[in-house]
């Protein structure tokens, strides 16, 4: 597989009086060949006893097994889907122009205006040829999927801006006008019945399936808004700021389409207070910081809101009414949904201490979101399984540490060594519930029953974090019997798994989570090293689930299947035995695990050669080479499979960086 990436800016700026004119454009376009040999997960999951050869050594279509060992005999091959015509392919291509244009009016006064437009297209077509092994037992021979997609959007804002100061006293007012359009326009079409590999292109299709047709979505979502802000300080020493923004977005119901939003936040520069200049020169830096805001969010389909219909669904038939087209209600909205809230207060310290040998900031906050946006399961009767309603509120709390120092740092040797490290806890909690929620749980309880769902489910409960994972607890697995014992809601044993026995018995979220590294210069010579980690969070191993126990016997499964597995009387081992696929392992506390991860996440390595004679005989300004990798290397509590739907790669490139 491949991709090969064009792209091209260009940047200009006029100046004329008390005008700036300024227009920086982008264009990239990106073309995606995928490999021909399919996931890489139908190699690893194909059973090993199967050849992908025949008797003479080609490539045969369809692999063979051996007598007696799995089930069934025969395979689709994956690697003769390679020695076809086959076409995977996608066409990427990004236009981007940012306008804006700056007057200043008087001394402190300006006026801005801005405007962007953003065109985005998408293409892609797969051609699989007749005698690709997906349609062995097919009556269609051959198919061809063309998707089209594209996005247009503009954003255009007006910012009128004053600032003054006078004697110890310094105001900056502004205002924005704030306008922006996105329209997305897609379709995808499939035909079938290609005669031979050779031709791939969609015309050549014999035929639709039965019942099959085009299908397209449109989406037109605007947005228009208006924000001010408020910024004083007295002397350098106390600073207060306030804002505004009153937003009206089309995805929401016609009553609820506006939004407004504010915040307030004071600062203290003890660093500037006289008893402190005159006493010490151990601050370089110290500021004390409080705010209080509260933020509005989007985060869901534009059309949710209002109910929307079909018309000739493709899934069902005979929806016209002799010769008129019929429409089926496609989704039921909801035009009570507003806006989700989030109320954030932060308090901080910002301080530079030792010459700026040291450096950093200290927050503590609490973020409450309200009308958290959710699914709400409905009735059968109704017609759809949910729609949805702002929900809930949810609560975020922490604190965030960040330091910098410099270890080394001398001008004449041209060295200079920086560290950095940031740590962050955050606790999550569900703060209120209601009947709805309730009923979710309920409703999550019963599909699971009726399903056999194999993965944990979403349940909410008030006190808990809504990443809070839920199973039955296990004791472990019966030596004697085989069987997996489990501890009831009363702490008894029981031997049936069961949704009235789900516990909360983990969560996703990390204790600490956070990053640091290092940064190097030593004469012409840089270095960057970033490293992050997380620390005392739960997994539930879901790969280590299906690779085991839930295995089919008959594939490629992990080896502890056969080795770690309950066999006979007096086994004492982590898993099941291999015969009990037919019972399927659910949601257990066996398969949750602790997770600690540390990531060697990116490294870079440059050299300058400003201070060499050539450069500037080559009529050169500056010459520097440039090497980055990402994804070095991670260490982890869990194994966790990387790699088998498309092979695991590392991205390293040499930059080389020439101004003239």
């Amino acid at each position: 597989s491949g991709r090969e990436k064009i792209g091209v800016g260009m940047k200009f700026q006029y100046n004329t009086g008390n005008l700036r004119f300024m227009n920086y454009m982008t264009y990239d376009q990106v073309k995606e060949l995928n490999s021909p040999y399919g996931s890489f997960s139908e190699y690893t999951y194909s059973n090993p006893y199967f050849s992908p050869y025949d008797e003479n050594g080609q490539v045969a279509k369809v692999m063979r097994g051996i007598e007696g060992i799995g089930s069934p005999l025969t395979e689709p091959n994956p690697l003769y889907n390679s020695t076809l015509g086959t076409k995977d392919e996608g066409r990427y291509k990004n236009f981007v122009n940012n306008f804006s244009v700056e007057w200043k009016i008087i001394n402190g006064l300006n006026l801005k205006g801005q405007f962007s437009v953003s065109d985005k297209g998408f293409e892609s077509d797969l051609f699989l040829p007749s005698e690709h092994t997906q349609f062995n037992d097919a009556e269609v021979k051959g198919s061809y999927t063309k998707n089209i997609r594209n996005e247009f959007s503009y954003d255009a804002n007006v910012v009128l801006s004053f600032f003054r100061t006078f004697d110890k006293h310094a105001v900056n007012v502004g205002g924005v006008y704030n306008v922006r359009q996105t329209k997305t326009d897609g379709f995808q079409t499939v035909a079938y019945n290609y005669p031979n590999a050779g031709m791939d292109h969609i015309g050549m299709g014999m035929q639709y399936a039965e019942g099959d047709r085009p299908i397209g979505d449109y989406e037109l979502s605007r947005l228009v808004g208006f924000a001010a802000n408020v910024n004083y300080s007295y002397d350098n020493r106390y600073l207060w700021d306030g804002s505004v923004r009153s937003d009206a977005s089309s995805i929401f119901g016609a009553d609820k389409r506006w939004g407004t939003f504010g915040s307030v936040g004071v600062g203290w520069n003890i660093h500037n207070e006289k008893w402190v200049k005159d006493n010490t020169s151990l601050f370089q830096m110290l500021k004390l910081r409080a705010s209080w805001g509260i933020t509005g969010g989007t985060n869901f389909y534009p059309f949710q809101a209002m109910t929307i219909y079909s018309f000739n669904d493709p899934l069902i038939k005979g929806v016209s009414y002799g010769s008129r087209l019929g429409a089926l209600i496609k989704g039921f909205g909801n035009t009570d949904l507003k806006w989700q809230r989030t109320e954030k207060r932060n308090i901080g310290v910002d301080f530079e201490l030792f010459n700026r040998r040291l450096t950093g900031y200290f927050n503590a906050y609490s973020d409450i979101s309200k009308d958290v946006l959710i699914d709400v399961n409905l009735a059968p009767s109704v017609g759809f399984t949910s729609y949805k309603e702002n929900l809930g509120e949810v609560k975020n709390s922490g604190v965030e540490v960040n330091l910098k120092g410099t270890v080394i740092s001398n001008p004449e040797k041209r060295i200079r060594w920086d560290l950095f490290v940031n740590a962050v806890y955050n606790k999550n909690e569900l703060l209120k519930m209601n009947d709805a929620l309730l009923a979710y749980n309920d409703v999550q309880d019963k599909n699971t029953m009726e399903s056999g769902n194999r993965k944990p489910i979403i349940r909410y409960q008030e006190g808990l974090s809504i990443n809070t994972i839920w199973a039955n607890e296990s004791l472990g697995i019966d030596p004697n019997t085989g069987s997996e014992i489990f501890l009831n809601l009363d702490n008894e044993k029981v031997t049936a798994w069961s949704v009235k026995n789900y516990k909360p018995l983990g969560c996703t979220d990390p204790k600490v989570r956070g990053n640091f590294g290092t940064v190097l210069y030593y004469k012409n010579f840089s270095l960057n090293a970033y490293f992050a980690y997380s620390w005392g969070g739960q997994i539930y191993n879901q790969t280590l689930v299906d690779k085991v126990e839930n295995a089919q016997l008959n594939y490629n499964v992990d080896k502890r299947a056969y080795y770690d597995a309950w066999m006979k009387e007096g086994d004492n081992v982590q898993f099941k035995s291999i015969g009990a696929w037919n019972k399927p392992t659910q949601a257990t506390s066996r398969f949750v695990q602790k997770l600690n991860e540390f990531d060697f996440s990116a490294l870079s390595i440059g050299y300058d050669f400003y201070r060499f004679g050539f450069v500037e005989k080559c009529g050169l300004e500056r010459l520097q080479l440039q090497f980055n990798m990402n994804d070095i290397g991670k260490i982890s509590s869990v194994q966790i499979e990387r790699g088998t739907s498309y092979p695991f790669a590392r991205y390293c490139s040499f930059t080389l960086n020439v101004n003239f």
